[in-house]
């Protein structure tokens, strides 16, 4: 419970605690006042003192800034170039494309895109906004996310105190991967699935123990999983995420089930078949795409295939940071499992473990686990807190109970809300490309030589350098970060021959269908006339090996960039670039660039301007 109640009014549960402990006023006084502190009711975070309604609206809005302070990542994801420019040709095309668009590498391929609706987003949002559209529409959906969880903890009965604490730990796991993606929408979808199910099986313990009431109550709010199905469209049409989605809202739907089955009577058997009949429109519903059923045929194909390539598909290193908020949220899980048995609900206990191991062992699956753990952790916490306090007296039984102790609390917390404001603000103002790792002075350089030509970019720089071609409606990329969903795994195999080389197997997949292992290859295919690269990486070496073909135009820190010795080195060609205006150099890069971090152009009315914005 967690009704706000007035110093004259004593709940439900208050008054059955007074009845049972007997008459004594002292010892009632007692009693009422340590059962309202562990469940949360009419409290401050800290002890006694029954709140009015507009202390309470503050404690939430301070717990909702700080959750959503953590979780601002404004950092210039490597694919958000090529994310807005998809968006953008859809809306203007007002269709989806169906082969590889801005490669020369697979240009006839089909290209089988589960993130339209993401891609529509991030375009609508940055050419009607600029930057603030990026920043403000995904500030919102953590606005959104955060403040469902505070209502979840609250209807399980948690405190502030407890549903802060929560907040905290997930929103850091969250920042970690609160990225300009696609996958903010399964976030965002998760959680909407989650709240949906907060909001329907409340209570259901008593609807297992066949109390009427409760089951009433319960086929009445039944009615808002058919939300569930319209959930799963909007979805599957966003991020390929809604596979993961499905899949937990089918297992957790089946657990219910069995739930059902096992504790109610044969009269009450046909809330499943109800719910049996919302799973399955709901799946069904995901057919509801460009692709139908060949979606699901690309997502199986996309799960079942290694990716060692990629961080986030590797297991979470032990040794991070965010392992050890993992950590801390799976004990927390344990202690209050063990703690209380009447709120230890075995089908969320089963979930979060099938997720924590899941996220264990994709790094990236790690936030659905903390995502739950927003929803579902606070009431197993509660459930210790109140455990321990059937041992422990509050030492905090006369704190806050005077209207001036209420207002310098309520003061504070609006300090603490300002102070989040002013941490924010800043962040909401521009989105950062780092230096040290995109190639923004290497693309000043092609910018300064016009060298928009067919470009075999490293893989992380595909999407950086496609966007930059596209202010210029000129120039091809090789490979980008549409990984699978356009170019064949062929293909893919033998650029990464070139980019990663056969040094460390653990950090390379290698398709045993694909054709034998040719690092060279990648330079013939397709003709490219300019390679752009990692500085030290593998493929300078292959560069270095094939330099009477390839000539060095650009080096520093971060990148290399190398021409066809017959159109740059050849000075009868009206592509040469003089040994004096090649800038070969160790000059270190460092500090950020404003997104999108364009060259300043003048051969182009829609390109974008350059603003350097240096970070001590």
């Amino acid at each position: 419970m967690h009704a706000e109640e007035n110093s004259s009014s004593t709940s439900p549960k208050a008054s059955r605690c007074l009845s049972q402990k007997g008459s004594d006023p002292l010892e009632a006084k007692r009693n009422l006042t340590l059962l309202c502190c562990l469940a949360g009711e009419g409290l401050t975070p800290f002890g006694i003192g029954f709140r009015p309604k507009w202390l309470t609206a503050l404690i939430a809005m301070t717990i909702i800034a700080i959750g959503t302070t953590n979780m601002v990542n404004n950092i210039g994801d490597a694919d958000l170039w090529g994310h807005i420019q998809y968006g953008r040709e859809v809306i203007a095309d007002r269709e989806l494309p169906v082969t590889a668009s801005w490669t020369y590498a697979a240009p006839d391929a089909p290209w089988v895109n589960h993130e339209n609706i993401a891609e529509l987003w991030l375009a609508t949002a940055y050419d009607g906004f600029g930057v603030w559209g990026l920043t403000l529409s995904k500030w919102l959906m953590s606005l959104a996310m955060i403040g469902l969880m505070v209502w979840g903890s609250r209807r399980l009965g948690a405190s502030w105190l407890i549903t802060g604490f929560v907040v905290y730990i997930v929103s850091d796991l969250l920042y970690l991967h609160w990225h300009f993606r696609p996958q903010a929408l399964t976030y965002l979808g998760f959680v909407l699935l989650l709240a949906v199910w907060q909001g329907v099986f409340a209570n259901w313990p008593a609807v297992l123990k066949n109390d009427a009431t409760a089951i009433s109550d319960f086929k009445k709010r039944m009615l808002w999983l058919w939300s569930l199905p319209f959930l799963m469209m909007f979805w599957a049409n966003s991020h390929g995420g809604f596979a993961a989605g499905a899949v937990i809202l089918v297992v957790y739907h089946a657990l219910r089930c069995l739930e059902m089955v096992w504790c109610l009577p044969s009269e009450h058997r046909r809330m499943v078949v109800h719910l049996g009949a919302i799973s399955l429109v709901s799946v069904l519903a995901t057919l509801v795409n460009p692709y139908g059923v060949g979606l699901w045929q690309f997502m199986w194909m996309a799960l079942t295939l290694r990716r060692t390539e990629i961080g986030d598909f590797q297991p979470l290193p032990l040794g991070s940071p965010e392992a050890l908020m993992v950590g801390v949220l799976t004990v927390f899980i344990v202690l209050g499992a063990l703690a209380d048995k009447r709120r230890r609900d075995w089908v969320q206990l089963l979930l979060m473990g099938l997720l924590l191991w899941q996220g264990l062992s994709h790094a990236r699956h790690i936030v659905i686990f903390a995502i739950l753990c927003g929803f579902w952790l606070p009431g197993l916490l509660q459930g210790l807190v109140e455990w321990l306090g059937k041992r422990i007296q509050s030492p905090w039984e006369n704190f806050a109970s005077s209207p001036l102790a209420q207002k310098r609390f309520a003061a504070a917390l609006i300090v603490v809300i300002l102070f989040c404001g002013w941490r924010t603000y800043p962040s909401l103002r521009e989105i950062t490309v780092d230096k040290t790792f995109f190639p923004v002075a290497a693309l000043e350089f092609m910018d300064e030589h016009d060298l928009r030509k067919r470009t075999f970019a490293s893989f992380n720089w595909g999407q950086y350098v496609l966007g930059y071609f596209a202010t210029h409606d000129e120039g091809l990329i090789a490979v980008d970060g549409r990984y699978e969903t356009c170019y064949p795994r062929s293909v893919i195999d033998r650029y990464f021959d070139f980019m990663f080389g056969p040094h460390d197997p653990k950090n390379r997949f290698r398709s045993p269908s694909s054709p034998p292992y040719d690092p060279a290859w990648a330079l013939g295919h397709g003709e490219p006339e300019v390679v752009l690269v990692e500085r030290n990486s593998f493929g300078t070496e292959v560069l270095e090996a094939h330099a009477n073909e390839w000539v060095l135009l650009y080096r520093d820190s971060v990148a290399q960039l190398w021409g066809r010795r017959t159109l740059f080195d050849d000075p009868t060609s009206k592509h040469f670039i003089s040994p004096a205006q090649r800038r070969i150099t160790d000059e270190p890069q460092s500090g950020h660039a404003q997104w999108p971090a364009f060259p300043n152009s003048s051969g182009s009315d829609g390109a974008e301007k350059l603003r350097l914005v240096e970070f001590r």
